[in-house]
């Protein structure tokens, strides 16, 4: 029995270890990347002291990986780590360090020179097998073959024209399978306190250079160019972003900004200032540094309308390059991201074909990679806007699309592509905008990199053979963090009112709403805007507000004080009172109502009493989308808003 028990205690840690080097080096696709997260749960819940409490966390991780809130990457990680933090905590701690934003960056450091040899799909793993070795370096005749088979198998499968994403999944075999060979017979080891020590040291030195800093308003800086035909994309920007939570104010006049504020340049493609672009550039850059500014700055692909060469006049580096990313299977919305907080990337996000961006130094920080990626490279055409097929020499890999770095007072952050801050997106959804500005706070990496030293620090502890039964608790439940922080900022991502409007549609859906309200802003003023997914049935509750609704009635359903019943469906249709129905259904109202469109009996859009306020009902779903007419939206703001008669008559 003695035998059985050591035999499955081994094949368990080999699990964890080829679940924690997985996490970093195998490539972030759904749903394959979930294999990873499950190894990572099986060993974490076998190989703890107690199988209820270790079933319990491993279950809270999973599921806030499955519900979008947890990064898959450091959900696995911390799992591996766990499972081997009595039997090879140093490894265990390795995995740990994989999932800091130092190592992040090291991977981007460690990739552009690969680039040069075709092997840049290679450096996660090339990294992670270089750390398993050195915590097992009795073992440096596996570490040097795994190498070998490394760029063995990434340059077969580059030669063989193999897509990025496979790429990067035949390079991280080698790594995964030194991990699983390792932890075979790894022991606790006497070198984890330095270990600790000296990763501490890296983190605190790191953060020195780039240390948190707190946001507040944030002040629009936009070119002076409404004619352009990219204007409509930052028309009514502020009440954009109001839409999104986000305080801000446009400013004309760089000077007036304050100290320590957050600049925003979303629109970097046209000049700033047509009587002196350089110049305002260069003002911009000064001020930056003399007031400790964070600005954030959006790139192009293909330096488009000289984006690439105005980020570099403001960095004064090489940040964003000339050159044209693509995402896996050339998609409008950029899938799973590796990201330095605690909440998970909203894969649905439209980020997608832009510039990738530089990493010089070890200080800077990865806000936002993605693997399977791949960058064109630009050929001196201006016309040239790539052909999305991966061709030998293009970059491909885990391509870092965000960054954040300091230069003296100042600190910038770029984006490269400006798709999520684009004022329709907004509306869409503006939880990446949200996310990209509380990265570039540095907060989420900050405390994340904090929470992996104190799990490291718990793990010495353990390692130390005392502490009994607290000591067993403790660690499950330090864990904890890591998805209850990411719950928390998820809900601090989704501002009320685009909660009230969502319903499950991208940018991109003729039915969504998001263009009429970033030309008509003024829908949403002084007004919740309510769009009902499901037809309603039984009672909708309304808040005690000015409301406006859009929903279909299943049957006969009670909204405010009013009831609908003896509904039909209109469809597509020229209504008598102006506006033009898209998807309407007429319906019998009793109670005390206007009725805007119809009759009584069949009535498409009503007016009625909401305690002091009042409420509008449209039952058309898709009265204000994409292809709706221009007098629609014009009509229902009338209709809300009527003007006030003059006192006297000329």
């Amino acid at each position: 029995m003695s035998f059985s028990r050591t035999r499955s205690q081994r094949l368990f840690a080999s699990i964890a270890a080829a679940a924690g080097v997985a996490s970093i080096a195998f490539p972030l696709a759904a749903p394959w990347h979930l294999i990873v997260l499950v190894a990572a749960a099986v060993a974490n819940v076998l190989t703890g002291r107690s199988l209820l409490l270790g079933g319990l966390v491993t279950s809270i991780f999973v599921t806030t990986v499955l519900a979008g809130l947890l990064p898959s990457p450091l959900a696995a990680g911390v799992l591996a780590a766990t499972s081997l933090a009595l039997t090879a905590p140093l490894l265990g701690a390795a995995f740990l360090l994989f999932q800091t934003s130092i190592f992040s960056t090291a991977i981007q450091i460690t990739a552009q020179p690969l680039h040069f040899f075709g092997m840049e799909a290679a450096a996660p793993a090339l990294l992670a097998i270089l750390i398993v070795g050195f915590c097992s370096w009795r073992d440096w005749v596996l570490t040097i073959g795994a190498i070998i088979a490394t760029i063995v198998m990434t340059a077969v499968a580059r030669s063989i024209a193999v897509s990025p994403m496979g790429q990067m999944f035949y390079a991280s075999l080698p790594s995964i399978a030194l991990a699983a060979g390792v932890a075979v017979h790894s022991q606790a080891s006497k070198s984890l306190p330095a270990g600790v020590s000296l990763l501490v040291l890296l983190l605190g030195a790191s953060w020195s250079a780039t240390p948190p800093r707190s946001m507040d308003e944030v002040y629009l800086v936009l070119p002076k160019a409404d004619t352009s035909p990219e204007g409509k994309y930052f028309k009514n920007y502020e009440a954009a972003l109001s839409f999104s939570g986000i305080a801000s104010k446009g400013v004309s006049d760089p000077g007036s900004i304050p100290n320590n504020a957050f600049v925003l340049l979303p629109w970097l493609t046209a000049p700033l200032d047509t009587d002196g672009d350089l110049g305002l550039l260069m003002r911009i850059a000064d001020l930056a540094r003399k007031r400790g500014w964070t600005v954030i700055l959006a790139a192009e692909h293909n330096d488009l309308g000289g984006s690439t060469k105005r980020i570099a006049a403001l960095t004064q580096r090489v940040t964003a390059r000339n050159d044209l990313t693509v995402p896996p299977g050339n998609l409008d919305d950029s899938g799973p991201l590796h990201v330095l907080g605690f909440r998970a990337w909203p894969h649905e996000a439209i980020l997608n074909r832009g510039a990738s961006v530089h990493v010089s130094t070890l200080w800077d920080k990865v806000l936002l990679s993605g693997d399977g990626w791949w960058a064109e490279r630009d050929i001196g055409e201006w016309l040239w806007v790539g052909d999305y097929i991966w061709q030998k020499g293009d970059r491909a890999g885990r391509l870092a699309l965000s960054i954040a770095f300091d230069d003296g007072a100042s600190r910038w952050v770029i984006v490269g592509d400006n798709s999520p801050l684009i004022n329709k997106q907004l509306y869409a959804d503006p939880r990446p905008v949200i996310q990209i500005l509380r990265n570039a706070t540095l907060w989420p990496a900050f405390l994340r990199d904090l929470t992996l030293i104190g799990l490291m620090i718990i793990f010495t502890w353990h390692a130390t053979g005392r502490g009994g039964l607290i000591k067993r608790a403790c660690l499950p439940l330090f864990t904890l963090l890591f998805p209850l922080t990411s719950l928390v900022s998820t809900e601090m991502q989704k501002p009320p009112k685009w909660r009230d409007t969502y319903i499950g549609q991208s940018g991109f859906d003729q039915r969504n709403f998001n263009e009429v309200f970033a030309e008509h802003p003024n829908l949403l003023d002084g007004r919740r805007v309510i769009r009902v997914a499901a037809p309603v049935s039984n009672s909708l509750a309304l808040p005690l507000s000015s409301v406006l609704i859009f929903a279909a009635i299943d049957g006969t359903a009670r909204i405010g004080n009013i009831v609908l019943r003896d509904c039909r469906r209109l469809g597509s249709l020229q209504s008598s009172q102006g506006p033009y129905l898209m998807d309407a259904q007429a319906c019998r109202i009793e109670g005390d109502a206007r009725i805007l469109i119809g009759t009584q009996q069949q009535a498409a859009a009503v007016q009625f009493s909401n305690g002091p306020y009042k409420a509008t009902l449209v039952l058309d779903t898709a009265f204000l989308a994409q292809n709706s007419p221009e007098e629609n939206a014009r009509w229902l703001i009338e209709q809300m808003d009527p003007p006030k008669r003059g006192s006297s008559q000329e």
